[in-house]
């Protein structure tokens, strides 16, 4: 019993997990000739990056100690220490007063123990935190229980030998913890942990300070009616506090992290929470060099197995930046305890993961090395004693020398387990490619380009116009984008471990504005500009049980998603929709295919490539006329409308395949289907093994998520070219019939193809019934007018639009649309001085009702001087 205890303390949300974990399973179909899988979708979308495992250098284990007696050991925490020795503090069940003592090891350089101390009264006591402090003493944080089922959150002061200098209790009646500690800039401490005397709810978030001697400051609590606990505080560079846990009573799901953000006297300025459905836990938190926040902990509501190992960054402002997770493919327990910045600006992670997908057989210690955008650059797992032990690490420290220290406890499942620290070599350093980045023309911010390189998914933005994007060792095909400019990717780019390979990159402006009946169009060099816009109010067609064509613009289908498949084995196979002449005659001359809608449920895939065939007949495709690999614009978990760069007329007596190849992984599910059955002959093909079948005659009698869409083509222009002299500038008429339309918005894409690679460039546009054919001749855009970017974007909980009027007689007018072209709010409806504004929208729409993720346009008008669009990206 007191072994199970003493667990609890340690990790008690994890056997919680394993608990829950127990209960989820996937539904398999029954078995059949052919290797294909199933199973009941969810509905999810993934909003999250599932990171592959990397095989990569690492570091080496230098050397490993354990410390601990005949019964039970655990450890909590380490950090070097002055003297290049090491201090870890944790529990012991061996030794002292005790079930179990606060346990304090001090070694030297090597691991070896100098000597230990411990520290509690007769029951459960239990050190979760140590800090080495100025005069060379620690401080240590903890709990301490009583006989009558009580516990206080623990302060023990130290000695640089371990002489215990005073000792501090923090509680009322029932139950409080200590589990993370800071020393101020006061010279006093800062504690988190949580309480069931006082607060809100069952157990609230505990915040003490308290002066150089422990006596009590202040005291905060946060909460709700629920369960809230702290694992984790550090005080900000404003003398402020941030702290992270999780939280029942507030956010999405189950549990959430809990983002919290103080001021100096620990008045909550702002918090944050992140998490879906299912339980997400934050269990560590630092402030990054950018002033923002890094968070480790675990997610089950964005894993790909059971629980991932988390990753979150947030701005100064806890709005999220990017988040990661890590884990296996099939059934995982994976979770991150420890998270720090490290030199190179990259992240060092520690924590747990036991999966059954060949990664490893048994729990073991995990370390994760990101790169400052947190791609992995390397991932390691160290074994205790084999695959039978189970192994946790719960802090880590990058050393003076470059490597790391890891404390955590080595056969955790066992009687007896033991403190173990590990002691790494140094990190191997990263390549990296670096450079600055020029905008030649526009109005674009420098900082705002995006920077990618494949493969991978590195990314970053410039600072200042200056780039560093931090890689493994290879060659990457390096991309520099911003909207309004033409994209330049630089192929092969080689990078060695520990070198830095120089690339610097200038981006020329692309800017198309819209007046009434034409566009300006601006671009430096030679180019052949293709306009080609058509209208996205689009028809989808798709198989359902009865489809059904009542006129030439309605087509009934059910669009659900209620099952998925893939290969049991994984690999690549090619899924299709067939439609016939007589089916798709209404559209001949009439429609283009302008776009092909798939769903694909999961992330298992490696490769996407959209396909068309015509000509063909049942059980041929016929001739490949199309194929456009998609793999990084797969929207997981919902239908994406992929465009066509070339829309492909609908011919008479033809017959069109329509689908897309895909590559997948053991076990994965990719393939988005509907609730069946199958349309016989036409909605649902495979091709497999060099034939193709329908998917009914091999267990899958479902159709297949896979919609044409089709555009009328009244608003198509023809193709103009010509030399455009750098610089220089050409008006472009659209000559387009308006009669056919009704009154309202509508939205289109603009292809423009650049010389000398034939690059393509598709720019947004939104048109308006009422004012196209209207004659005006002020076709240029006045310098003075402009609508800047937003800032940040994409973003959480608001952005900040600027933009520059000239002062008029006329109403400025700044509305925001959706990707339908419904209005949504109206922010800025008045006369203006001549100058430069600013408004933020806080994402809701005119009624005050919080809109939900995606992409945005907002427009500005200026009377008939000025029109202007951008478009932005909400996400939560």
């Amino acid at each position: 019993m007191k072994i199970k205890t003493i667990i609890l303390q340690i990790a008690f949300f994890f056997f919680a997990i394993a608990l829950i974990g127990q209960n989820v399973s996937n539904d398999k179909s029954e078995t059949n000739p052919f290797p294909f899988s199933l199973k009941k979708s969810q509905g999810l979308t993934d909003i999250n990056q599932k990171e592959n495992l990397k095989t990569t250098t690492s570091v080496d284990t230098l050397w490993t100690k354990t410390y601990g007696g005949t019964d039970a050991e655990f450890g909590n925490s380490v950090q070097q220490t002055t003297d290049g020795g090491y201090i870890v503090v944790g529990n012991t069940m061996s030794f002292g007063a005790g079930a179990s003592d606060i346990y304090l090891i001090k070694t030297d350089s090597s691991g070896d123990t100098l000597w230990t101390k411990t520290y509690g009264g007769t029951e459960y006591d239990s050190g979760n935190d140590v800090k080495q402090t100025a005069d060379g003493g620690y401080i240590i944080t903890g709990q301490i229980n009583y006989p009558n089922n009580d516990a206080d959150v623990y302060l023990v002061k130290t000695d640089s030998s371990g002489n215990a200098l005073w000792t501090k209790t923090y509680g009322g009646t029932d139950w409080e913890c200590g589990n993370s500690i800071d020393i101020t800039n006061d010279g006093g401490y800062i504690i988190a942990g949580w309480t069931k005397s006082y607060g809100a709810g069952n157990n609230d978030i505990w915040l003490i300070k308290t002066d150089a001697l422990g006596n009590t400051l202040w005291t905060k609590t946060f909460g709700g009616t629920d369960w809230e606990y702290a694992y984790c505080v550090q005080q900000t560079t404003d003398d402020g506090y941030i702290l992270v846990g999780f939280t029942k009573s507030f956010g999405a799901g189950d549990r959430d992290v809990w983002l919290i953000k103080t001021d100096p006297n620990g008045n909550e300025i702002w918090n944050q929470t992140f998490g879906g459905s299912e339980m997400d836990h934050g269990m560590y938190v630092r402030q990054t060099n950018d002033s923002g926040y890094i968070i480790t902990g675990t997610t089950y509501s964005f894993s790909n197995g059971e629980f991932d190992l988390w990753l979150l960054k947030t701005d100064s402002n806890g709005d999220l930046l990017w988040t990661k997770n890590f884990g296996g493919t099939g059934w995982d327990m994976a979770a991150g305890y420890c998270v720090q910045q490290v030199t190179d600006g990259g992240y060092i992670v520690a924590g747990w993961l036991d999966t059954d997908d060949g990664i490893d057989n048994n729990g073991d210690v995990w370390l994760i090395k990101t790169n400052p955008s947190g791609e992995a650059l390397w991932t390691k797992t160290i074994n205790g004693n084999g695959n039978l032990s189970y192994d946790l690490a719960r802090s880590i420290q990058q050393t003076t020398d470059g490597g790391y220290i890891i404390a955590g406890t080595i056969d955790l499942d066992s009687p007896d387990p033991d403190v173990w620290l590990i002691k790494t070599t140094e990190d191997p350093a990263p390549g990296s490619i670096s450079g600055m980045v020029t905008l030649n023309g526009g109005t674009g911010n420098v900082d705002d380009v995006l920077i990618t390189a494949e493969p991978g998914t590195y990314q970053t933005n410039p600072t200042g116009g200056n780039y560093t994007l931090v890689v493994l060792e290879g060659d990457f095909d390096v991309t520099a984008s911003l909207e309004g400019y033409i994209s330049q990717t630089f192929e092969n780019v080689h990078v060695d471990l520990g070198q830095t390979t120089i690339l610097d990159i200038t981006l020329d402006a692309v800017d198309i504005a819209i007046t009434p009946d034409s566009f300006y169009f601006e671009t430096t060099g030679t180019a052949s500009d293709v306009m080609n816009l058509q209208n996205q109010c689009a028809i989808d067609l798709d198989y359902q049980i009865s489809v059904a064509f009542e006129s030439d613009d309605e087509i009934h289908y059910d669009g659900e998603n209620d099952n998925a498949f893939g290969l049991s084995d994984g690999g690549t196979f090619i899924s299709a929709v067939r439609f016939t002449a007589e089916e798709l005659a209404n559209y001949y001359g009439s429609h283009n295919l302008t776009g092909i809608k798939i769903f694909i449920d999961d992330d298992s895939f490696s490769n996407v490539t959209l396909k068309v065939w015509e000509g063909g007949s049942y059980g041929d495709p016929g001739v490949e006329i199309y194929s456009e690999d998609i793999t990084a614009d797969i929207l997981v978990g919902d239908w994406k409308n992929h465009l066509l760069t070339t829309s492909i007329p609908l011919i008479s007596d033809n017959e069109y395949w329509i689908g897309y190849s895909i590559s997948h992984s053991d076990g994965g599910h990719p393939v988005g289907t509907d609730a069946g059955p199958m349309v016989a002959g036409k909605g649902g093909w495979i091709y497999f093994m060099e034939q193709w079948y329908e998917m009914a005659n091999v267990g899958v009698d479902y159709n297949l998520n896979i919609r044409a869409v089709v555009s009328n083509p009244w608003l198509e222009c023809d193709p103009v070219s010509g030399i455009i002299p750098s610089n220089g500038n050409v008006d472009i008429d659209l000559m387009v019939d308006a009669t056919e339309l009704s009154d309202g918005d509508y939205f289109a894409d603009i292809i423009v193809k650049i010389l000398p690679d034939l690059a393509t460039f598709i720019v947004p546009v939104h048109l308006h019934r009422l004012i196209i054919g209207i004659e005006n001749n002020n076709r240029s855009v006045p310098y003075s007018y402009n609508l800047s970017q937003n800032n940040p974007n994409p973003f959480n909980s608001s952005t900040t639009i600027k933009f520059t009027t000239t002062g008029s007689d006329k109403n400025t007018l700044i509305t925001i649309y959706n990707l339908n072209g419904q209005k949504i709010k109206t922010l800025v409806d008045k006369k203006l001085n001549a100058g430069t504004h600013q408004i933020v929208w806080d994402g809701t729409d005119d009624s005050g009702n919080a809109v939900s993720s995606g992409i945005y346009f907002y427009k500005m008008e200026c009377g008939d001087k000025f029109i202007g669009f951008k478009k932005m990206i909400l996400m939560k």
